[in-house]
């Protein structure tokens, strides 16, 4: 016995290496990870249900449970269900870190320790509210700090701060229970005073922690002590029955009057903390088939009820290859979720394959069956749109899409966005708040391309989107402007993107006969009439004529460059004068846009005149710098193609008191010269372009 009685504890430490080596009492291990640590400080009593594969005996000492190093640990089996092959074993573990459950025993061993009681208790609020309740006050969440799962709930920094939120479905409580919550007090600013305030049916009643410093009409306060320390994670105990012997919480509050606190993990009574299955490995086995499902549902959409279900076999040990069987279909992933109509289990067969040494390989099988919950469908609601992109480009540039996905289904959701060629998976939390972004880019190689972004729930599209980028060309007659964005023919949205292209801009004008002008794009009133004066006392003939300027609405950076795209001129101008819009510049476009809209604009004057000159934007008199950055910008737009440039903002400025040329009013600046201002221009440029 005392050979026995060593050899254990040896095979047991033994057993935190990366390969289990364990008692020959059992043929089955099973990893699972406490994670979080400052929960498992607070609450050390930790709960898994898993998949049996193997015998799994219910006398004692036929199960073990130890920690890494391969010491026993206080557990108990909560149940075996052989119907659904699932069982629930809780442990108390004595730190963060990794456990092994030991099951499927030749014989019985005793822990020689005394089993954790069993304890109930539900989690009523933690990550994410439900869409559809009513809440009140500014609800921020927040990964840092927090204590389990992923995000807390504060509120803004302030004197007297609440946030509050009905609770549906109500929860139910009788006499004894209590609640539990956790708050963090920040240790820089901590709060005078804080209060969790429980509403039953109409009664409302406020526990309190720290001085009292809140106070209003109608208040029922409970004090149970000091404020908790700050700076760490602590619990607080409430007793229900101060709300009634019995009934039903249907609001919870959460104040704190100045300071900082962050709350998370409100609980009825204390539930173990919840972790999943790990590793699994079986003694005399190179490779161990298993795996872990989880399933979500049943959900409703478009009359379609459905679950959504995940495979995971990562737990295999020493498997690298996976190959799954179900429902007539097949799967290579290790981990995946899809979609099931199942109405009963579902069956599902693993093989796994992995190295047996030097050049060999092993395989195993397992087949277990899944099983649905029989519960009323949910429906599934959700938004999924684009946000703001670029509606023009460069021809070798990248474009960026994202798209925000928000789940507005009570419970979370394996959802993915997918243009065919990548993939994005995200898992969405319930509310607005918990909104997911899907990025995605496009290098542009100017060829037209078309995208369109599914979102899916398995293989079930949701939504989609889609985008095309349609490189400049002849006969593009089927772009419209909606507001900042374009579209297509099919409701697409579409970017334009601009090719590398030179004008031949170099083929000097015959002054010996008349010149044929135009003005594109806002030049100033009356610069045609003195343009053709000035040129005349330089013995140039001009026939000059205006174009249609601005339309008064509109995205102008779009409509500009579609004004010109859908009526481009005939050819036989001699001349083109391209000035920009006045709205583009007053709304201050982003600059880059703006060049790419000048862009455009040159691209279609392209082969329809003989000279093209881009002219910089006037400056804003008084404020010389308002437009001087989207100068710099045309005289790149002019460069990169060849066109002509007149830096008019430079000349301008480069006057003595130049504001004096233009007309301004008070608060209010001047886009275009007086008459004397005017002159001056007209002169600059005949004696510039000829």
């Amino acid at each position: 016995m005392k050979i026995k009685f060593w050899f254990l504890p040896l095979l047991l430490l033994l057993a935190g290496t990366a390969r289990a080596d364990w008692s020959p009492s059992f043929r089955k291990s099973l990893t699972v990870e406490v994670a979080e640590r400052e929960l498992q400080k607070l609450q050390p009593v930790v709960s898994v249900t898993f998949p049996v594969r193997g015998e799994l005996k219910t006398e004692a000492g036929c199960l073990l449970v130890t920690d890494e190093s391969g010491r026993p640990v206080p557990f108990r089996l909560l149940y075996f269900d052989r119907r659904r092959n699932e069982a629930r074993v809780i442990f108390r573990s004595r730190s963060a870190g990794r456990y092994r459950i030991l099951y499927d025993g030749r014989t019985a061993v005793d822990s020689g320790l005394d089993l954790v009681p069993g304890d109930t208790g539900q989690v009523i609020l933690e990550d994410y509210l439900y869409p559809d309740i009513r809440t009140s006050g500014i609800w921020l969440w927040t990964e840092s700090p927090r204590l389990s799962g992923v995000l807390s709930h504060t509120q803004p920094e302030g004197s007297g701060t609440f946030h509050s939120a009905w609770l549906n479905p109500n929860v139910h409580y009788r006499a004894g229970d209590y609640l539990t919550q956790y708050v963090y007090l920040d240790p820089a600013r901590p709060p005078e005073e804080i209060m969790v305030e429980v509403t039953v049916r109409n009664r409302r009643i406020a526990f309190s922690w720290g001085p009292d410093r809140m106070q209003w009409k109608e208040l029922k306060k409970v004090r149970l002590g000091d404020l908790p320390a700050a700076g760490r994670w602590q619990p607080l105990k409430i007793d229900l029955t101060e709300c009634g012997r019995e009934g039903d919480i249907t609001t919870l509050a959460f104040y704190n009057q100045g300071g900082r606190a962050w709350w998370d993990r409100t609980c009825l009574f204390q539930p173990e903390a919840v972790v999943r299955p790990g590793l699994f490995e079986e003694r005399d086995r190179k490779v161990s088939a298993y795996f872990t499902s989880r399933v979500i549902g049943p959900l409703l959409f478009q009359n379609q009820r459905f679950f959504l279900v995940n495979l995971d076999g990562r737990s295999s040990g020493g498997a690298t290859g996976w190959e799954w069987r179900f429902e007539e279909k097949k799967s290579s992933e290790s981990e995946f979720w899809f979609r099931s109509e199942g109405k009963s289990g579902l069956p599902v067969r693993l093989t796994v394959t992995g190295p047996a040494g030097r050049k060999a390989m092993a395989s195993d099988t397992w087949t277990d069956t899944v099983q649905f919950p029989t519960a009323a469908a949910q429906e599934l609601k959700f938004l999924f749109r684009e946000l703001s992109h670029q509606s023009l480009i460069n021809t070798g540039e990248t474009l960026y899409l994202n798209f925000l996905v928000t789940n507005l289904t009570p419970v979370p959701l394996p959802l993915t966005v997918t243009d065919g060629r990548e993939s994005r998976s995200l898992w969405v939390l319930p509310g607005k708040d918990n909104s997911r972004i899907a990025d995605f880019t496009i290098k542009t190689s100017g060829q037209p391309e078309v995208r369109d972004y599914r979102l899916l729930a398995g293989d079930l599209e949701l939504d989609r989107r889609s985008f095309r980028v349609q490189p400049l060309g002849e006969g593009l007659t089927d772009i419209a402007a909606a507001g900042p964005y374009l579209s297509g023919s099919r409701g697409e949205r579409l970017v334009l993107e601009v090719p590398e292209f030179r004008l031949e801009n170099g083929t000097a004008l015959d002054t010996g006969r008349e010149i044929s002008i135009g003005i594109f794009g806002d030049g100033p009133p009356g610069l045609a009439s003195l343009l053709k004066e000035s040129l005349a006392r330089r013995g140039v003939r001009a026939a000059i004529h205006e174009e249609p300027g601005t339309d008064t609405e509109g995205y102008h950076l779009l409509t500009d460059s579609l004004r010109l795209l859908h009526d481009r001129p005939r050819p036989g101008y001699d001349l083109a004068l391209l000035f920009p819009s006045l709205p583009s510049l007053r709304r201050r476009s982003p600059v880059q846009e703006w060049r790419r809209s000048m862009e455009i604009q040159i691209w279609a004057l392209k082969g329809r005149v003989r000279r093209l000159a881009l002219v910089s934007p006037l400056p804003a008199a008084p404020f010389a710098a308002l437009f001087q950055p989207y100068a710099g910008a045309a005289a790149e737009a002019a460069g990169r193609h060849g066109a002509g440039f007149v830096d008019a903002h430079l000349f301008y400025t480069g006057l003595d008191d130049w504001p004096r040329f233009f007309r301004t009013a008070p608060r209010v600046y001047g886009n275009f010269p007086d008459p004397a201002g005017l002159k001056l221009l007209a002169d600059y440029l005949a004696a510039g372009l000829f």
